[in-house]
């Protein structure tokens, strides 16, 4: 990710493009978005409050041994859970 950062770094500054227009995503290879993702993400970066935001993650059924069940469980209750509490403190982790 790093390299990749430097990289997009590197692209913007050669194009002049304004650090502040520059969206970064980053989705685990494992991973699919929801199908309105886009137009989510879209909307929280149209204000120009908005610095970062963070996806929930939600694992998909078809699970396939108990590891994906427990994933589940720490994915859409407890971190869930814990992005709540952020966006009350207004902080990040």
């Amino acid at each position: 990710m790093n390299f990749a950062l430097d990289y997009i770094c590197q692209i913007t500054i050669r194009q002049r493009v304004p650090f502040e227009k520059v969206i970064i995503g980053v989705v685990d290879a494992d991973a699919q978005l929801a199908d309105n993702a886009l137009q989510r993400l879209n909307a929280y970066f149209s204000s120009p409050r908005t610095n970062i935001t963070q996806m929930r993650v939600k694992m998909y059924p078809h699970f396939k041994n108990w590891l994906q069940i427990l994933q589940d469980i720490e994915f859409f209750s407890i971190n869930h859970m814990t992005q709540i509490m952020r966006m009350y403190t207004k902080t990040v982790g």
